[in-house]
């Protein structure tokens, strides 16, 4: 059985150095690796060309035009050869034993993907700690929770993995959805977790299969166009994925109450008092115009199909 490693990488060079660091020194090392970044990012380029030079197994750097998760996702899954693939962010770093948890769970043909843990490093040197009740599970109504990165005790089926931490077998994930927002960098993983489902396979998180990860920067969570992408690509990918009754309960839950950053009525109502009560800035209710615009563009892409 092979293993190839992909990783979505853009001007990160130096978290990217270390995440190739970790993959060297892995007992089952990857039989591929296909690193996939963005044309004129001369920096990564050189950080994995160097690295290919002495690497114990093939390197491969391809690029997209312009930076898209989805994107180089679908370059990077066009040109692998292997019968696993093996997704990891380039900020972070796996433990050594990681490719050799993730091998066995596939010599069990009911299932199709595996993830685990990712311990998350914040800026002043600790680790988001906490423990999850649920992990990785769709409520009925289409609320996420997603917890991956928090302690579970023990071995589950679930419904979504997180992309930073994930596998699967090659031949059950086709193309990302390219009308994703942001190129894809929020929900992705629900797409391509719902499409391995309804090949009738299973996902197993396993808390056991860790890597550590050092969050770049990105998005504020209260910036507007984040929460525009957040709502968007929720929608597009519940909406595409659910049963019709699910969606249409979906559909009522989003609009009236929802989630934050994905929020509807009541949670933005309940949020934005809190921001009051607290002193908190007038600014987040600017936040609730681009909930509403990525809701409702995501169903028109729907219906448009």
């Amino acid at each position: 059985m092979k293993i190839c490693v992909l990783i979505v990488t853009y001007q990160r060079p130096e978290l990217l150095r270390n995440c190739l660091g970790s993959l060297e020194r892995q007992t089952r090392r990857p039989d591929e690796l296909i690193v996939v970044g963005v044309v004129g990012d001369t920096l990564t380029q050189t950080v994995v060309e160097e690295f290919a030079r002495t690497s114990p197994f093939p390197c491969v750097w391809r690029f997209t035009l312009t930076p898209s998760v989805v994107l180089q996702t679908n370059l990077g899954l066009d040109i692998c050869t292997a019968d696993i693939v093996v997704f990891i962010n380039d900020d972070a770093e796996a433990l050594e034993d990681w490719l050799e948890r993730i091998e066995p769970y596939y010599g069990d043909e009911t299932v199709g993907a595996v993830g685990g843990r990712d311990y998350i490093h914040l800026s002043d040197g600790s680790i988001v700690q906490g423990q999850a009740r649920q992990v990785g599970r769709i409520t009925w109504f289409g609320r996420v929770r997603g917890n991956h990165h928090l302690s579970y005790p023990h071995i589950v089926e679930v419904h979504v993995l997180k992309g930073v931490n994930m596998s699967c077998r090659r031949n059950l994930l086709g193309t990302l959805d390219t009308r994703m927002a942001g190129g894809g960098r929020w929900h992705w993983e629900i797409d391509a977790s719902f499409q391995i489902r309804e090949k009738g396979k299973r996902l197993v998180f396993d808390p056991g299969i860790c890597v550590n990860h050092f969050p770049g920067p990105r998005p504020s969570t209260l910036d507007p166009e984040f929460v525009y992408m957040a709502n968007f690509n929720l929608m597009l990918n519940l909406g595409k994925h659910l049963q019709r009754w699910r969606k249409l309960v979906f559909v009522v839950y989003t609009f009236l109450w929802g989630d934050f950053p994905e929020m509807g009525l009541a949670i933005f109502g309940r949020t934005f008092l809190g921001t009051l009560l607290s002193g908190g800035s007038l600014r987040f209710a600017t936040l609730f115009e681009p909930c509403l615009r990525g809701k409702i563009q995501a169903l028109r892409a729907l219906a448009q199909g």
